[in-house]
């Protein structure tokens, strides 16, 4: 069922749906300002699907793809103002294009 946890302060640190105690559906985390911090998908508790990771002033920080549980795909880094910092490419959980030093 559904899952809360909370920040010290009350607020919602995070929240989603867990069956077995595994993760399942769109998990949701939050800074504690309340803003949206990353919100993902799992499947059978595993990643699957985009993944989003958000500045606090709700500009995207970073987005991934998932399969399986694995980085699969476009892994993109931005700066604060939405500009792309980095980008990288995985196949199956390993970085295939433009690697760490490949720039």
């Amino acid at each position: 069922g559904k899952e809360v946890w909370y920040y010290e302060s009350g607020k919602v640190e995070q929240e989603g749906n867990f069956v077995d105690g595994k993760p399942e559906g769109k998990i949701i985390s939050y800074y504690e300002s309340g803003k949206v911090s990353r919100e993902g998908n799992y499947v059978e508790g595993k990643k699957e699907g985009k993944e989003f990771w958000y500045y606090e002033n709700g500009k995207v920080k970073e987005e991934d793809n998932w399969k399986d549980g694995e980085l699969d795909g476009k892994w993109v880094w931005y700066d604060e103002e939405g500009n792309i910092n980095d980008e990288d490419i995985y196949k199956d959980g390993e970085c295939v294009e433009m690697c760490e030093g490949d720039e």
